[in-house]
């Protein structure tokens, strides 16, 4: 998760990405509920995602990682 929060090159190209269809979905319906709750999945579901990665390769290399460093 702090690898997407961390990453302003990422953070910046997924939230400016994101909030640019909602914006632009409010403007055309107006429907700004709809879009916001979007938004928030669309941005859980992609950091939840990362986050499910990232702990299961942390599990696959911990003992790989921990004998190279003894």
């Amino acid at each position: 998760m702090n690898m997407i929060k961390n990453s302003s090159l990422v953070s910046f190209i997924a939230v400016t990405d994101i909030f640019y269809v909602v914006y632009k979905g409010m403007a055309d319906n107006f429907r700004m509920l709809e879009y916001f709750v979007l938004a928030i999945v669309v941005y859980s579901v992609l950091t939840g995602f990362v986050l499910i990665v990232t702990n299961l390769l942390n599990r696959a290399f911990k003992g790989t990682v921990a004998e190279v460093a003894v």
